[in-house]
């Protein structure tokens, strides 16, 4: 069986190592863990808190609400909405942003929660 040529293997170790680095940038997640156990989307502020304790920093935020029929340029569906009256959208949906700093080699980590509930994991820069 022939060997792969020299370039043949760069090309690959050139892939996987971009695969590597781009892997953590703006990667969403769907738990956190937090010691030996793990926070889950949907959990509430409390059980986040009582699994991974206070966080380094603590925003309130606010953003644009989703609305749409899933379909980009799609209907506008508004909750509440009464058919012949002008809907009236909601400002902005409130929540929370928790920002965890684990340490040394780890990546700065932002939970978001809505209605008290956690709705995103974010992982940023790995801190040095």
């Amino acid at each position: 069986m022939p060997l792969p040529s020299a370039s043949s293997v760069h090309r690959r170790a050139a892939a996987a190592l971009t695969c590597l680095v781009l892997l953590p940038l703006g990667a969403g997640a769907e738990t956190l863990r937090c010691g030996g156990q793990w926070a889950e989307l949907g959990d509430t502020r409390a059980a986040v808190r009582g699994k991974c304790g206070e966080p380094w920093q603590r925003d309130e935020a606010c953003r644009s609400p989703r609305f749409g029929a899933g379909t980009p340029g799609g209907p506008v569906v508004l909750p509440g909405a009464v058919p012949g009256k002008p809907p009236r959208a909601p400002a902005c949906v409130a929540g929370e942003e928790w920002t965890y700093r684990p340490g040394p080699g780890q990546f700065l980590t932002t939970l978001r929660f809505e209605e008290g509930r956690l709705v995103e994991i974010r992982y940023g820069d790995r801190i040095r």
